[in-house]
């Protein structure tokens, strides 16, 4: 879709009857859920693969589930809370940004606190090493930026989306309603344009280009744009017409899987793949949406994988701790299926003793 098309008389809102489920950002959508499930999942099997399998038979394979699965969790990230925040402006004309950054805080911080506490006592007894640098990265949210060692090391993608929570709402207030899509759309153009310079000049260490917030951000923004286009007349001729039919998300799939597969060319990796990445997921979040009562959309409203869904944050806290290098004092807890068992149980008491506590919290601070 060019974005020279995509002029304002070709953005209308639409209207309030218009029964588009992707527009009800405010109330539940389970198979957002399954979604969630399915990504925590394939970041499980990406570090199954990597530290319980031969590094050369399915290394790769592994880094490629792990990488995905952070892409699908970027994508709906910038969904959820462009939508949500275009939805209170809706209704009141504006955002509270007080209430927002409290919604975040609840949701976020008591769960990522609580590991990062286990983790501190755990280094104090020896069990683990940390270095002290990654560990105060991690409590300010700067981990894609500064430090090193495993323990810590997944929470470079929830420093990015945090990053992303500080900024993003009061940038989107000051964007002209207008041009929020095409200007949205140009910074994603811009960092893939930037961050392939910087690959093809050599000038990017190993894991900048998949870590670092301004080559990054591309990731959780073509989220963001799909919230400002499932909003648009146009693009909901579009869905009608085209992209709600089975072998868009068939093709959506497929191309997703070649770009993965083009991605063991290093050059291509570091410098498109992530934004392609995206898109192709944006292709298949907005198909399941629109779908949600389809076979496949059914399975993935399915009990258990929705109670995996609503701990996914927690499962990929913890999963870190239980799926590593299998050396030092923690190696007897990261074999299969002891590690597995592990982080789902302290997934499941994070859930149950602080996060839904938490969000009963947050719910009062949810828009009127």
């Amino acid at each position: 879709m060019s974005i020279d098309v995509l002029t304002a008389q070709n953005i209308r809102p639409l209207a309030p009857t218009v029964p588009l489920r992707a527009l009800a950002a405010t109330s539940y959508v389970p198979v957002l859920d399954g979604l969630r499930a399915v990504s925590v999942g394939l970041v499980i099997i990406s570090h199954l693969l990597i530290f319980d399998t031969d590094p050369n038979s399915l290394y790769q394979f592994g880094i490629a589930c792990g990488a995905t699965g952070v892409s699908v969790f970027f994508v709906i990230s910038g969904y959820l809370i462009t939508s949500l925040l275009l939805r209170e402006e809706d209704r009141t004309g504006g955002v509270n940004l007080k209430n927002f950054y409290v919604r975040r805080f609840l949701r976020i911080f008591p769960a990522a606190y609580l590991f990062l506490a286990v983790l501190l006592l755990l280094k104090l007894s020896g069990i683990i090493e940390m270095n002290w640098h990654s560990y105060i990265a991690s409590l300010l949210y700067v981990r894609n930026l500064i430090g090193s060692g495993h323990e810590t090391s997944h929470l470079w993608s929830l420093s990015i989306e945090e990053q992303f929570y500080l900024i993003w709402p009061a940038l989107l207030l000051l964007l002209s309603h207008a041009r929020r899509l095409q200007i949205t759309a140009g910074i994603v153009l811009a960092v893939c344009a930037w961050r392939s310079y910087l690959v093809m000049g050599g000038k990017l260490v190993p894991g900048q280009a998949y870590n670092r917030t301004d080559l990054r951000i591309d990731t959780i923004l073509v989220g963001c744009i799909l919230a400002f286009l499932v909003r648009t007349e146009y693009f909901r001729r579009w869905n009608e017409r085209w992209l709600v039919h089975p072998l868009t998300a068939v093709a959506g799939l497929l191309a997703l899987v070649l770009t993965k597969w083009a991605a063991l060319e290093i050059a291509f990796s570091e410098s498109l793949e992530s934004t392609l990445s995206a898109l192709f997921i944006c292709i298949l979040v907005n198909w399941f949406l629109h779908n949600d009562s389809s076979r496949i959309a059914r399975w993935l409203q399915f009990s258990p994988v929705l109670f995996v869904g609503k701990m996914s944050y927690g499962i990929y806290l913890w999963q870190q701790l239980f799926l590593g290098p299998h050396e030092g004092a923690m190696r007897v807890l990261r074999g299969f299926p002891v590690g597995f068992v592990l982080s789902f149980l302290a997934a499941a008491v994070s859930y149950f003793l602080l996060e839904k506590p938490a969000l009963r919290l947050k719910a009062r601070f949810a828009p009127q």
